[in-house]
């Protein structure tokens, strides 16, 4: 368990979860919370951080529950709910966090499909219009 909010890897997710640039130079995101681990695809998936009190919570589910079978498959570093809180983004941290590779496609893969459905956006502003360009899109 990480317990120090000096460790390597802490300051490297605090990096990310900071700076742009290095998301992009090292092709990573971050995503916060159970419902995105369960929803993120497995092959993705680079490092998963869970919190000690959110272990404690999930080792007390059935051992049914996918998103903890998920978790032990992949594997998983617990760190204390100090640490990350500091890792964290949110003002009220979800207690897991999963570091995931950044997808990369060619043109040439996105129009390969027979009807290819695409949507390009230039200069988005404002992440609310997105979520209503994409609600609208699925429509």
């Amino acid at each position: 368990m990480i317990t120090s909010t000096t460790n390597q890897r802490v300051r490297q997710v605090v990096q990310w979860r900071d700076k742009s640039r290095e998301r992009r130079k090292d092709g990573v995101f971050l995503a916060e919370g159970l419902k995105m681990f369960g929803e993120a695809p497995a092959d993705w998936i680079l490092e998963a951080y869970v919190s000690q009190g959110l272990e404690g919570q999930l080792r007390a589910l059935s051992v049914q529950d996918a998103r903890w079978e998920k978790l032990r498959e992949i594997g998983y570093e617990t760190v204390s709910d100090e640490v990350f809180r500091k890792m964290s983004d949110t003002q009220s941290p979800q207690g897991i966090l999963t570091v995931l590779r950044r997808p990369r496609y060619e043109l040439g893969q996105l129009l390969a499909s027979t009807a290819p459905l695409l949507m390009l956006l230039e200069d988005l502003q404002d992440p609310g219009n997105l979520g209503t360009i994409l609600r609208t899109a699925e429509g």
